[in-house]
């Protein structure tokens, strides 16, 4: 399915690529990328483009599940989801959109 689509750095940039000097990059950047996703600015920004705050969710956790309404994100990207009228911050898990009845 990806034959078509699927591409590499050589092949986009026409050069030898290292992948060690690649790698050797990232690795530098990460305490950078660390520092950045602490910031206030940077998580405001998240919950800008967080497009189900305020939706009704389906949260699975293991073999556990619920139903809620997304409310917030926590400054460590948590997400806090309102079961009830208890707030519950997830950071493991998978989280879906309910579909809207009209």
């Amino acid at each position: 399915e990806l034959k078509d689509i699927a591409t590499n750095l050589e092949k986009e940039s026409g050069k030898k690529v290292d992948r060690n000097l690649i790698v050797a990059r990232i690795l530098e950047n990460l305490d950078l990328i660390n520092e950045l996703i602490k910031t206030e600015d940077y998580i405001n920004e998240y919950k800008s483009r967080l497009f189900i705050l305020d939706k009704k969710v389906t949260v699975t956790s293991g073999e556990k599940s619920f139903n809620g309404i997304c409310k917030d994100v926590t400054f460590d990207g948590k997400l806090i989801v309102q079961k009830g009228e208890e707030l519950v911050e997830i950071s493991v898990g998978d989280v879906s959109v309910k579909p809207s009845k009209n």
